[in-house]
């Protein structure tokens, strides 16, 4: 049974939803950290504001992975059709969630060992 949807409207959801969750992470989490220091806070909100932008990216590498499932995987070829179309944005979806996901990660990473008020 093939998954309803467009394979492609699911791609384009696994290429362009990580960068914007990625950017929309990095400034919420900026923003946040001068408050925090001001009031004396932990920085539980910031880890909140990242959790939220990994599971995020992640539903758009689940997505890109959903449109190369679809239609049937495999490493994309050389031909002109829409199912090649199809395999290919859902790799490169894929290839382009990780990277943005390892990302978040590394960003995140310095949160849980380093106090973000120390200047």
């Amino acid at each position: 049974m093939r998954p309803r949807g467009s394979p492609l409207l699911f791609a384009w959801v696994g290429i362009g939803l990580p960068p914007i969750v990625w950017a929309t992470c990095f400034q919420t989490s900026y923003s946040l950290t001068g408050g925090i220091c001001l009031a004396g806070e932990s920085p539980w909100r910031i880890h909140v504001v990242f959790s939220i932008a990994a599971l995020s990216s992640l539903m758009g590498w689940l997505s890109a992975y959903r449109a190369w499932n679809s239609v049937g995987r495999g490493v994309p070829a050389d031909e002109a059709d829409h199912r090649e179309r199809d395999r290919f944005l859902g790799v490169f979806g894929m290839l382009f969630c990780s990277l943005l996901i390892l990302l978040i990660a590394a960003q995140w990473t310095p949160v849980f060992f380093v106090d973000p008020c120390v200047r």
